[in-house]
């Protein structure tokens, strides 16, 4: 599988979404996508991500999702609820 975005870590290498766990905080999909974690929550509250799972007190994205939405071409998601 190729790399998105390429997020480097110190050594150069890119991660892949592969080797990422099934569930993805906050900071990991801004890795991923290559902005803020700021920009993430925008993104979420505006439906231009997919919504965000919550497990317990965290709030944590579906890779599978994440995957899903990429490979339609980060396609505008309807938000669920009307928003916030």
């Amino acid at each position: 599988m190729t790399a998105l975005h390429s997020p480097s870590d110190s050594s150069g290498h890119t991660e892949e979404l592969s080797s990422l766990p099934l569930l993805l905080d906050v900071r990991s999909v801004a890795r991923l996508v290559g902005c803020s974690t700021k920009h993430i929550r925008r993104m979420v509250r505006a439906g231009k991500l997919p919504t965000p799972v919550k497990v317990g007190r965290l709030t944590r994205w579906s890779r599978a999702s994440l995957e899903s939405w990429i490979a339609a071409g980060c396609k505008l998601a309807a938000p669920e609820g009307g928003g916030r």
